[in-house]
């Protein structure tokens, strides 16, 4: 029942050519077409402050929102990205939940 609320918070938050993946338990993958790190990142505050405000019934409290970004490079597959990202992730979730973590340049 959460990943179906949280669902709908994303879907609700994200532009209709944004694309959204459920990679496994709890963890999505976003793919945002064109557009520049600033605006990726106002987008993920948005979905993050949209699921703080959000009450979970089904567990009667919020839920905290952790995201790792990287931008695709020309030398990229999935499987390098992803794991960027994922990296990313993880050091936002260490560093006490609730982060985002962007690729630095």
């Amino acid at each position: 029942m959460v990943l179906k609320e949280f669902s709908k918070v994303l879907k609700h938050s994200l532009r209709g050519n944004d694309l959204v993946f459920r990679i496994g338990g709890e963890e999505f993958a976003i793919i945002f077409l064109g557009l520049s790190k600033d605006i990726v990142e106002n987008i993920l505050n948005r979905i993050k402050e949209n699921i703080k405000r959000k009450k979970f019934d089904i567990l009667n409290k919020s839920i905290t929102f952790s995201a790792g970004v990287a931008k695709l490079k020309e030398e990229d597959d999935f499987k390098s990205i992803f794991s960027r990202a994922d990296k990313l992730l993880y050091e936002a979730k260490k560093s006490g939940k609730d982060k985002i973590f962007l690729e630095k340049e």
